[in-house]
């Protein structure tokens, strides 16, 4: 659902084949208004072993991202794990955008597994001819 490019609401979902039970659910509100942007979801992933989930697993999330002038902007995010009541990733960054270039730095953090991963990555977009990053793990 879609109100004019402002304002979006999505749901998206995967089932099993066989009985058609839920797998995967996501519920996805963003709005934009003036130089703000922001985004929340719910996520529902059912148990798969094989793809690492070995229990039922909730999750909420919510971004945002300021234009503090036409071409720059500041953006960050945070996941938290319902099931497990822990903040499970968060990120935070700055970004800079026009016709022909984008740019962004971006410092995330990733807890609640065995070995938390703490990462600052660099992102470049050249408008329609490449696109790349380069990560890196700060231990």
């Amino acid at each position: 659902l879609d109100a004019g490019g402002r304002t979006r609401l999505a749901m998206r979902g995967r089932f099993d084949e066989k009985d058609f039970s839920v797998q995967r659910g996501e519920v996805e509100a963003m709005m934009s208004t003036g130089a703000m942007t922001a985004a929340a979801s719910y996520i529902f992933m059912a148990e798969q072993p094989t793809a690492g989930i070995v229990a039922d697993t909730s999750m909420v999330s919510a971004s945002a991202a300021v234009r503090i002038t036409d071409r720059w902007r500041v953006f960050g995010s945070a996941l938290y794990d319902l099931t497990n009541s822990n903040l499970h990733k968060d990120s935070i960054g700055i970004g800079y955008d026009d016709s022909c270039v984008t740019l962004s730095l971006a410092y995330s953090e990733t807890r609640g597994t065995d070995i938390p991963n703490r990462a600052v990555t660099v992102k470049l977009l050249l408008r329609t001819l490449a696109e790349g990053q380069v990560k890196t793990n700060i231990q």
